[in-house]
């Protein structure tokens, strides 16, 4: 998996599982832009990335939520680095917990905000350079919230499950072009996203879930080098493959996939579909 020469944007990258990714990349060679909002986290990172890399790292201070800081720091990146070959939407926020009925309207719209629509301008505005370049790599952040139902984090779940159809939509646009997109599924990671998961406290979420924080507290989560490996390989030409498709680090055996393309392309295999009797073996 060689990526050396490679530069890659990573929207919250300060932290978490956007700056492991950022250290991966940059020990394989690959040169590396930082965008969050905190300069002071983006700093540290890039710091700590520089010294152990020994290459030079772009941290860029941007609200993913503002495209007009969006597209300032894309373009900072293309004038600094001279190309985007890698785009990572790993900036992200848990949102406002608890019933429906009690979300405040004003943080529902931030987290929409972030998750989604700060999604949609980062590829926004890295299209016209990976156009340009006649290829490219766009891999965004979905998860499990997209997947399946998350009962009281409604707006990180919703959002969650637009990013994982936004992949499905811009795959088929982009078909023939040289640029590929993809959604990873990082699995119950326990960074600071999941410590205000558990701020929220146990009225907010029942005690089902609530229990759940706790075992999942207790056992440390699931490897963050899991989706990292991921975000690896899916900057790769042997990806290729999973074009338009949400891979979960944590479930799939997405090493082995490659072995069948075939197979895969001619399905609707790691897509979000509607279920119908039939598909359960039922004929009304």
């Amino acid at each position: 998996m060689n990526l050396t020469g490679k530069t890659a944007l990573i929207t919250g990258g300060g932290r978490g599982i956007g700056r492991a990714i950022a250290e991966r990349y940059a020990a394989m060679g690959v040169r590396i832009s930082l965008v969050a909002r905190s300069e002071a986290e983006l700093a540290a990172a890039a710091e700590a990335i520089q010294k152990k890399s020994g290459a030079p790292v772009l941290h860029i201070t941007a609200d993913v939520s503002n495209e007009t800081e969006v597209q300032r720091a894309v373009q900072q990146t293309k004038q600094a680095l001279g190309k985007i070959d890698i785009l990572v939407n790993c900036a992200g926020v848990i949102g406002p917990i608890g019933p429906l009925a009690e979300i405040d309207g004003a943080e529902w719209a931030k987290a929409i905000q972030i998750n989604l629509t700060g999604t949609f301008y980062a590829i926004k505005a890295v299209l016209p350079i990976m156009q340009r370049q006649g290829s490219g790599r766009i891999i965004n952040f979905s998860g499990g919230g997209a997947l399946l139902p998350a009962p009281f984090f409604d707006a990180y779940s919703v959002a969650k499950a637009g990013i994982v159809r936004l992949t499905e939509n811009l795959a088929l646009e982009l078909n023939g072009t040289g640029t590929l997109v993809f959604a990873i599924a990082p699995g119950a990671v326990n960074t600071k996203m999941f410590d205000d998961m558990m701020q929220a406290g146990k009225e907010k979420v029942g005690p089902e879930i609530w229990q759940s924080f706790v075992r999942r507290k207790a056992a440390g989560g699931d490897p963050i080098d899991e989706p990292v490996a991921l975000a690896v390989y899916l900057a790769t030409e042997e990806a290729a493959w999973a074009h338009g498709r949400v891979i979960s680090a944590k479930w799939d055996p997405w090493q082995t996939l490659t072995d069948h393309r075939e197979e895969i392309a001619d399905t609707d295999l790691y897509t979000m579909r509607r279920i119908v009797p039939r598909d359960r073996g039922f004929t009304w």
